[in-house]
């Protein structure tokens, strides 16, 4: 994309972008762990299996190999509990806190182990090809809860941050949209 819009403005040397992204596509393969069938954020610090991460890959269609993609997905559906909470998703499975961190985050709030409706989207996309049912149940666990609490930036058992955080529900939105673009059976009368 970086290299389409470069030569479209006349930007030099946009070739470099081609080769940037290249180069993590043949090096991604570095970062997954076929035992777990799961891939890693980083190779040093941080060597963390990253739910976001995954997630998100599979979703934007990032090159992975189809047993990748497959063992990805089976993860996601295998540790569901361990990363989803009310349908809104962690960085990290349960119990895991970043090993580095910019700044001091407590462990269960934030970024270090909160659950976010940012990620529900892209999860629920994933588990709508593993496990039509799982998905819908996320959904409706979302939706129930912004029903209830509000859609917040993170939330987790007693902690909300950030009350009326947009990106929360419309990612939510786009992500099921998509869902029922691409897999039209899933929303066919599952869905109260």
């Amino acid at each position: 994309m970086m290299e389409r819009m470069c030569k479209t403005y006349g930007i030099k040397n946009p070739d470099r972008f081609a080769k940037a992204a290249e180069s993590v596509e043949r090096s991604l393969s570095l970062l997954f762990d076929p035992a777990a069938g799961a891939f890693y954020a980083a190779t040093k610090d941080c060597h963390q299996y990253d739910i976001w991460g995954m997630a998100y890959m599979l979703y934007i269609g990032f090159p992975c190999s189809a047993d990748e993609k497959q063992a990805v997905l089976s993860f996601l559906e295998k540790n569901y509990d361990a990363c989803v909470y009310r349908g809104q998703v962690r960085h990290l499975l349960k119990g895991q806190y970043w090993e580095r961190l910019l700044i001091d985050v407590e462990p269960e709030t934030y970024q270090n182990g909160a659950y976010w409706a940012t990620a529900s989207g892209w999860m629920i996309w994933c588990l709508a090809q593993q496990n039509p049912a799982l998905a819908v149940r996320s959904l409706e666990d979302v939706v129930s809860c912004f029903k209830t609490d509000g859609s917040f930036e993170c939330i987790n058992e007693g902690y909300e941050k950030l009350p009326l955080f947009v990106v929360s529900a419309t990612n939510v939105c786009g992500g099921f949209e998509r869902t029922i673009s691409d897999f039209p059976e899933f929303g066919a009368g599952k869905i109260d």
